[in-house]
């Protein structure tokens, strides 16, 4: 599950890149592209404690998932524009090159699910070769 990882937004378009590292036995994500120029210092105000006003690029938005059975959980994931808080659940589908990263309050039944796309390689995103598609 480490490497970078293409986010995307609810209608389809290229919305940042996040960097998922291991600690221990933990995973954790960090943003560390943000494709929009007026996202470049934006701060995450509707956060709270120890995320609050701190600078979305490098915002670490995935804490304390653990591997379990082919599947990752346990910890939560940050909406950063909204600063809600929500368990989440990650599975690794297309030979571990796409990620179902689903956020939930209570059960993962009543959740939300996006998917991100593994970066291969290198890959270095810019404004000038970050695409929305």
């Amino acid at each position: 599950m480490t490497g970078k990882w293409k986010t995307f937004d609810d209608d389809g378009l290229h919305d940042g890149v996040i960097e998922i590292y291991q600690n221990d036995a933990k995973y954790f994500g960090k943003i560390v592209f943000l494709p929009k120029p007026e996202d470049k210092d934006a701060i995450c105000d509707n956060c709270e404690g120890e995320d609050k006003d701190k600078p979305l690029l490098g915002l670490v938005i995935l804490k304390n998932m653990k591997e379990n059975k082919g599947e990752y959980s346990g910890g939560t994931i940050l909406d950063p524009y909204s600063g809600k808080v929500y368990s989440c659940i990650i599975k690794l589908l297309e030979n571990g090159n796409k990620l179902e990263v689903r956020g939930f309050c209570g059960i993962s039944l009543f959740g939300c699910s996006k998917y991100w796309d593994r970066l291969k390689g290198n890959s270095q995103f810019t404004e000038n070769n970050a695409s929305n598609t």
